[in-house]
């Protein structure tokens, strides 16, 4: 797999840092092995997908298809959602220690962003609950 990130544009014309990885995988079954020129940026990218992409669903089923199920998927939801704050947490602070604080650069400015609406939508989330 190829990997690309452009820090010095926000038009995504340049990719000032690019490379390859590849996971192999034990025939035997455990763990898969991945091999990439810095595994931080991998591990961020992995981070952010399962937070997003994997938990963003969960957070939608438990409050919006499957209430009716039981009293309990508030919490769920909240479990969820609490979850994805700390993930997200951990991503962008591990992504800082290595690259400092950035604001140059699309992915960066996204960041900033969603991790404002993350706090924003998390408290009144919680507000919302507590009203109830």
């Amino acid at each position: 797999m190829t990997w690309a990130e452009c820090d010095t544009s926000a038009a995504l014309i340049e990719h000032s840092m690019f490379g390859i990885f590849k996971m192999t995988l034990p025939t035997a079954g455990g763990l898969g092995v991945v091999g990439t020129y810095n595994q931080r940026y991998l591990n961020h990218g992995i981070i952010m997908w399962v937070a997003w992409f994997v938990l963003g669903f969960f957070m939608f089923g438990t409050n919006r298809w499957f209430p009716h199920l039981s009293n309990k998927t508030g919490f769920a939801h909240a479990f969820v959602g609490y979850s994805i704050v700390v993930m997200n947490t951990y991503a962008a602070l591990n992504l800082i220690a290595l690259n400092n604080f950035k604001t140059t650069g699309l992915n960066n400015m996204l960041g900033i962003i969603f991790s404002g609406g993350l706090i924003f939508f998390g408290m009144t989330g919680s507000l919302a609950y507590m009203a109830k």
